[in-house]
């Protein structure tokens, strides 16, 4: 089995000056905190991302370093608002560019949330984006990004990912702008498949098994997003290591509840398939996110078994449940 420095050092490829201070500042890292991803389409394929999900402010600071890259102004700003609102940030690199590549993951976050650390950003572009992300470089030049999230994937997204995704289950889809240095762009657009695709690599021009598996930095597991450029010029598909057990469910949430300041947003997932949750019925696993303020467990414990018993009484026969009217002190919101 791949061990976490091996794929370190597997995914770091030609830039082999960085590969010890690398693995030494991510020591102690899981595997399943790792994705990596796998690009084609406009040549032969190549791997050379490597992203760790849920890092701490202290492992950005050491992976900076044991890059070589300085920690520019719009990295100080992303630090700065995940300790402010206490949000999840991502770390990692593209060797074949040699850049850092350290992101912000407001996506479990209320509208509210997201526009506060947006308006950290003196560049235009989207109030609310679910993602902050700043591509950094050894000579202190920075590319911010903006990420939104869509519960289907718009018109206006490349015409050869909607034919990627034509008949396919999807759970979401992302479109990536850069939004500086210049004016607003979209580079990318994403889908998030589902474990129902068994062939989330059909579709992919010029794929190949053989050169996956030589390529990749770990043995491929499940998928999690395939993207395309917006002018088609290439794919992107981000996946786990083998072994890591899947996670499934929508992008955004299904139901988003306030309590005061706290706002809460309710996640279903197909019962079989999600090993973790908060409850489950005979045909979902319910779990829930926080995502403002600190909602006390009473009223927590309130609302998810109010949910909980409704979707029950409608899989026993019963009617619909009427979603605008949970127990007090909650109301429903829009995502």
């Amino acid at each position: 089995m791949t061990t976490v420095d091996d794929a370190l050092r597997r995914s770091l490829g030609a830039w082999t000056d960085r590969t010890d201070a690398v693995v030494a500042a991510v020591k102690g890292t899981e595997l399943s905190t790792l994705e990596a991803s796998l690009r084609g389409g406009d040549g032969p394929m190549r791997s050379a991302r490597m992203m760790v999900e849920r890092v701490s402010s202290e492992l950005v600071e050491s992976l900076l370093e044991a890059l070589a890259i300085p920690r520019g102004p719009s990295v100080e700003v992303l630090l700065r608002q995940a300790a402010e609102h206490g949000l999840p940030l991502i770390g990692g690199w593209d060797a074949d560019a040699r850049v850092a590549k350290v992101y912000l993951n407001a996506s479990d976050a209320s509208e509210s949330v997201r526009q506060r650390a947006r308006g950290a950003f003196a560049c235009p572009g989207p109030e609310a984006p679910h993602v902050i992300g700043v591509n950094a470089g050894a000579n202190g030049a920075e590319e911010i990004k903006f990420y939104l999230q869509h519960r289907q994937l718009p018109s206006e997204a490349s015409p050869a990912l909607r034919r990627y995704a034509a008949g396919r289950k999807l759970a979401g889809a992302v479109s990536s702008l850069r939004v500086a240095p210049g004016a607003p762009v979209t580079k990318a657009w994403f889908v998030a498949v589902t474990p129902d695709d068994a062939e989330p690599t059909r579709g992919l021009p010029g794929w190949s098994d053989v050169a996956a598996a030589q390529l990749a930095p770990f043995s491929l597991g499940y998928v999690t997003q395939v993207g395309w450029a917006a002018d088609d010029s290439s794919w992107t598909i981000y996946f786990k290591p083998a072994g890591v057990p899947e996670r499934f469910g929508a992008l955004d949430a299904e139901l988003v509840f306030r309590c005061g300041d706290g706002e809460l947003g309710i996640h279903l997932e197909p019962v079989a398939r999600a090993p973790k949750a908060y409850a489950r019925t005979a045909r979902y696993a319910v779990s829930y996110r926080v995502r403002a303020g600190s909602p006390g467990g009473r009223v927590v414990d309130a609302l998810m078994a109010w949910v909980v018993s409704s979707l029950a009484r409608e899989e026993s026969g019963g009617p619909a449940p009427d979603w605008s009217s949970p127990p007090p002190p909650w109301s429903r919101t829009s995502a």
